[in-house]
């Protein structure tokens, strides 16, 4: 399996778009209270419902998919033809749980929806990842 890391050192976004580092700033250190359903901000700015909590093929590790409240979001629910959750065009994002708050954060300018999720995957993941995995269940 290639690594989803470069050789530089610099991080990749979930779906092979270099970011900076601020994004990685956690948010939220009790991640296993979120459950689905539960009303979240995305990056304390982005409101919206957990549709989906647990494994992806995009990028390793337990996401969340949100349903925003907006459409300001990358996709409905799939990424990359496999399907984790439901709703309209836009209105879906994914995000690290130590990614989301519980109330608004006020101060912080909004994250761009590329520094949540682009919505295509990196060239380098691997191919013998198979349907994802939910941790929580999901509304598939």
């Amino acid at each position: 399996m290639e690594p989803l890391w470069e050789p530089h050192g610099r991080r990749l976004s979930e779906a092979g778009v270099r970011r900076g580092s601020d994004n990685s700033v956690v948010l939220t250190e009790d991640t296993d209270s979120f459950i689905i359903g539960d009303h979240v901000w995305v990056g304390g700015t982005k409101p919206g419902q957990i549709a989906y909590i647990g494994e992806t093929q995009f990028a390793p590790g337990d996401w969340a998919g949100i349903v925003l409240d907006e459409p300001i979001g990358k996709n409905d629910g799939s990424v990359a033809g496999c399907r984790y959750f439901q709703c309209e065009p836009k209105r879906g994002i994914f995000s690290r749980l130590t990614r989301l708050t519980r109330q608004p954060i006020h101060g912080v300018s909004p994250i761009s929806p590329s520094e949540s999720f682009r919505g295509s995957l990196n060239k380098s993941m691997s191919p013998s990842l198979s349907k994802p995995r939910p941790k929580y269940g999901s509304q598939r």
